[in-house]
């Protein structure tokens, strides 16, 4: 547990100094000034999400040229502090603005509540503790054995390598956040690599959600704070996966954040282009660290419609701009590794480079993980060549909770539905600003349905409708009967997965706290037998083996069968080309 806070605290550190500097340099591209920044204070998630999209975006550009081990970190240490002196001031400012307005629940000076101002510190001192406890476990995802920590191991030991994929195929499921999992896993500093990231950035969820919900009581609409509510739920329900470099986490708590805010704006009928997009240019940053959620993009096209109704085209342009400096270096390194700008989507391939993969690989790669979400023991052909058919089977075969999950989503859905059809009916005025998010939710849904329908990728839209549309009729209509209901089913939903999660976390907790109080615990450690090319050393597992090579087995590759076919040059950074 001390090496995942020691690991926070760096962390932390890094990402809050980065944030404030990307915030402020945003605030200053959109007119603002410091000055309007201090009457108008960033809240903590701003900084600290702005924090981690900056220091992810350092590490990707940094692999294009050297490997992300302790040399990056120096660089980043040291453009921080030198940020950090600079602005001193303002931090200060900045950071007692936080203590009065975000963690007292009379944010009006008026000196009501003051026996719970405490609070939200206690719980999240104890969200500190309870997450860093959770993190110290043991390595529990298949993912993370398999391809998760090669991939960080790639990215420490040599950077971005061209044609990596060509070696090992799922190390071209590239996620940006494995970028961010390389530069903060201090295996310079421990002795072995600390998996910190999942549950610090379950806090920072946790955070945001707990403090929109202390000042439940200053706004008049709640529709939001029922999200915030769920994302405290979220936070507890994903502990599960703190010990990982899992790639879902971030994404979905990103998701949930901005529309969690979104709607805020929306409720408090402001109009806001400079905030929303802001949340565009989060979106973006939130799909290139899983395409699960990239119909999260959407939400752009609102900000979008007011720039142009207001003719502020410049504004537009920039916001493509900045969108592009965030996709650019995912696209990049896409191709560096893969040979596509895009690895999943082999459809998007206008590029000729000697390292790219095999498509008929990359085919074989998707259609797999397509057909195991939708029918994990039936064959890649009977999965995929069904048609609908497979929806019963991958219904029955998804846990009781989640069952109640997906129909009481359904039956929102659809009762949203009908009151939209209503209106139209009798030409009543839709509200579309508060319609948009539901409608891009909807989009996200759909794609993930009929992608991969695993839970876990969508935890964001999923949440969605159970949060947001009950509250949202009980807030602008009659409290019928109908509405209790709606109510009510959300409750039990809500108070199924948080109490059931909660319970499990407990357990998480006593893991660490026995077994692992000072130091996490290491990646396992596998027996491989060693192949040799032009004078490098490959590892391959044993006949009928475990799929798992872990952190230590490295390089490893599938089959030697895929080495006989790769060019291998004097040094593993070169690359891997397939034989002319």
């Amino acid at each position: 547990m001390l090496s995942i806070l020691i690991n926070w605290l760096y962390m932390g550190g890094l990402v809050f100094l980065t944030g404030t500097a990307l915030v402020q340099i945003y605030m200053r591209l959109v007119g603002k000034t410091d000055k309007d920044m201090s009457e108008r204070k960033p809240a903590i998630a701003h900084i600290l999400f702005s924090g981690i999209m900056g220091t992810t975006l350092y590490a990707q550009v940094f692999s294009l040229f050297y490997r992300v081990n302790w040399e990056a970190n120096l660089v980043l240490v040291m453009l921080a502090a030198v940020y950090g002196i600079n602005q001193r001031h303002f931090i200060r400012e900045l950071i007692a603005g936080w203590r009065r307005d975000c963690f007292s629940p009379a944010a009006d000076g008026s000196g009501k509540g003051k026996r719970w101002r405490l609070l939200p510190d206690l719980l999240i001192l104890l969200a500190v503790f309870s997450f860093a406890l959770a993190s110290s476990g043991a390595v529990k995802l298949i993912d993370t054995d398999w391809y998760h920590a090669q991939t960080i191991r790639w990215i420490e030991e040599f950077g971005c390598v061209k044609g990596v994929a060509n070696l090992f195929p799922a190390l071209g499921y590239n996620n940006a956040q494995h970028y961010f999992d390389a530069l903060f896993s201090m295996n310079w500093a421990f002795g072995q690599s600390i998996r910190g990231s999942g549950g610090f950035f379950g806090l920072v969820i946790f955070i945001h959600g707990l403090l929109r919900v202390f000042r439940w009581k200053q706004h008049t609409c709640h529709t939001a704070d029922m999200l915030a509510v769920w994302e405290v739920a979220y936070s507890i329900i994903i502990t599960a996966f703190f010990t990982e470099p899992y790639t879902d986490t971030l994404p979905n708590g990103l998701v949930l954040f901005i529309l969690t805010e979104w709607l805020s704006l929306l409720e408090e009928k402001r109009e806001d282009t400079e905030a929303l997009g802001f949340y565009c240019l989060l979106a973006v940053f939130a799909a290139v660290c899983k395409m699960a959620v990239v119909m999260s993009v959407l939400l752009a096209a609102y900000p979008a419609y007011l720039l142009l109704k207001q003719r502020r085209m410049g504004r537009i342009l920039m916001y493509l701009g900045m969108g592009a400096v965030i996709a650019l270096p995912f696209l990049i390194t896409n191709v560096i590794t893969t040979g596509y700008p895009v690895y999943l989507l082999s459809a998007v391939d206008f590029l000729d480079v000697r390292w790219k993969m095999d498509p008929a690989i990359l085919r074989y790669s998707v259609d797999s993980m397509i057909a195991f979400a939708r029918m994990p023991s039936a064959t890649i052909e009977e999965a995929l060549g069904s048609g609908f058919g497979w929806i019963p089977s991958w219904f029955r075969a998804e846990s009781f909770s989640h069952q109640i999950l997906y129909v009481t989503i359904l039956f929102f859905l659809l009762y949203d539905l009908v009151h939209i059809l209503r209106g139209l009916i009798k030409k009543e005025a839709l509200d579309f600003r508060m319609l948009w998010p539901r409608l891009c939710v909807c989009a996200g849904l759909v794609y993930w349905f009929f992608t991969i329908p695993q839970v876990k990728y969508c935890w964001a839209f999923l949440i969605f409708p159970v949060a947001v549309i009950p509250m949202y009729y009980w807030e602008r209509g009659k409290h019928t009967l109908m509405h209790y209901a709606l109510l009510s089913a959300a409750l039990a939903v809500l108070l199924m997965y948080g109490g059931f999660y909660s319970l499990r976390t407990l357990g998480y907790m006593k893991e660490g706290l026995v077994h692992y109080p000072v130091l996490q615990a290491d990646y396992k450690r596998y027996d491989f037998h060693r192949v040799e090319k032009n004078g490098q050393d490959f590892y391959i597992r044993k006949e009928n083996g475990d799929i798992a090579c872990g952190y230590y087995v490295f390089p490893y590759l599938d089959s030697v069968e895929v080495l006989d076919s790769l060019a291998v040059g004097d040094s593993l950074g070169e690359g891997f080309y397939m034989e002319d």
